[in-house]
């Protein structure tokens, strides 16, 4: 079974902020705050990402960024990471899987030809790892600045972002460290355009921190 009409990815944003990953109930609101001076920013797409909430307070969550979403009236591109259960019964665009999540094969078997799929890629993966997937994100491409998984990981540069966006049909985000400047450079090396973790929710004036990233990438 392919991935899903390459028609479709064809909508995809320039510009995708993630959520911090880690919050707790009491920081929700903020993140909705942040999240809609966001989008009234300009913000074209997000990846809701949240592994400490449990489901409910995630479905409260998505249902927030929906109903912040149809308010605005910003079209804003919505992915939900891993929560496939609950991104089927949102009004999502992608559900994305990542390196702790389920096979890409098992999760185009659970959503079918309803969303779309996307995996987060690194240097050492085979293509038959992705091949069920619509996009990709690719890191690290520099070193990101936060600890964990990914900063522990070599980063693959923009000659690495390169070869492996050539060795695709798949649409690809770069990530990692990813500063405003840098949006032109992954353009220029293939990419779709840039995801961004701390470099946006992350930074201290969120909404602040987009304008630069939508600049450089002339969205």
């Amino acid at each position: 079974m392919a991935a899903t009409d390459p028609n479709r990815s064809s909508h995809l944003p320039r510009l995708v902020a993630l959520t911090p990953g880690a919050i707790s109930e009491p920081q929700i609101p903020r993140l909705l705050d942040s999240i809609e001076r966001c989008l009234d920013a300009g913000l074209p797409g997000l990846l809701l990402r949240e592994a400490a909430l449990e489901d409910r307070l995630f479905w409260g969550l998505l249902e927030a960024v929906l109903e912040v979403r149809e308010r605005t009236g910003t079209g804003l591109w919505l992915a939900v990471h891993d929560r496939i259960h609950l991104g089927l019964l949102g009004d999502c665009e992608a559900l994305h899987l990542g390196w702790r999540s389920l096979h890409p094969t098992m999760g185009r078997a659970c959503i079918g030809e309803r969303r779309l799929l996307g995996f987060s890629s690194h240097r050492h993966d085979v293509p038959g790892a992705f091949e069920m997937c619509d996009y990709l994100f690719h890191s690290p491409v520099r070193k990101p600045g936060k600890t964990g998984f990914k900063s522990a990981m070599e980063p693959v540069g923009w000659e690495g972002l390169r070869r492996f966006v050539e060795s695709t049909d798949r649409p690809t985000f770069a990530l990692g460290g990813l500063r405003p400047e840098d949006g032109h450079r992954a353009l220029r090396a293939g990419a779709q355009g840039v995801a961004v973790l701390s470099g946006i929710l992350g930074a201290e004036d969120p909404p602040g921190a987009v304008v630069p990233y939508l600049d450089d990438l002339e969205c």
